[in-house]
């Protein structure tokens, strides 16, 4: 192969490289972006769950005080 047949080879694997790594990138950026919508849907029902249960305890204290 000639010089010049080796240096289209080379910019033909580092462009194809570069362009898979950017893909690699984007689909990692979205996968990352769901995970933290996950995590925050997560956080929303736990608060929601411990408010529940701060209710339910209140309420349970306010039945034992009862005579």
């Amino acid at each position: 192969m000639t010089p010049d047949a080796w240096l289209g080879l080379a910019i033909l694997v580092v462009s194809g490289g570069t362009s898979w790594l950017f893909s690699l990138h984007g689909r990692l950026s979205r996968h990352e972006a769901a995970c933290e919508q996950r995590q925050r849907n997560l956080d929303e029902r736990h608060s929601a769950i411990s408010k529940l249960l701060d209710a339910i305890n209140a309420k349970l204290d306010r039945l034992m005080e009862q005579p």
